[in-house]
């Protein structure tokens, strides 16, 4: 993660992942935008995007915590517990 995000721009950020995962325009996807009812995506979408966001965000994030999140609200709490649970460096 980007020294100094906000939580809006991590949303922002997310939203924009979401859409290019499935080649939406980004004005198309909200916070609350089912990934699966409102934007398309299939159960490869849905990995690919975690994969992204692991990357995106330099976290792991557990595979069963993956398989509940079903909006960009709900990849946020997910990468922010995420981000806490990660070691500090020391």
């Amino acid at each position: 993660m980007k020294s100094g995000q906000t939580e809006v721009e991590i949303m922002a950020c997310l939203c924009r992942l979401a859409a290019e995962q499935v080649s939406l325009d980004v004005q198309v996807v909200t916070p609350d935008s089912d990934l699966f009812a409102d934007l398309n995506f299939d159960s490869l979408d849905a990995v690919e995007f975690v994969m992204i966001v692991e990357d995106e965000f330099d976290v792991s994030i557990d595979d069963r915590q993956a398989e509940g999140v079903r909006t960009p609200r709900q990849a946020l709490a997910m990468l922010m517990a995420g981000l806490e649970s990660r070691p500090t460096p020391s």
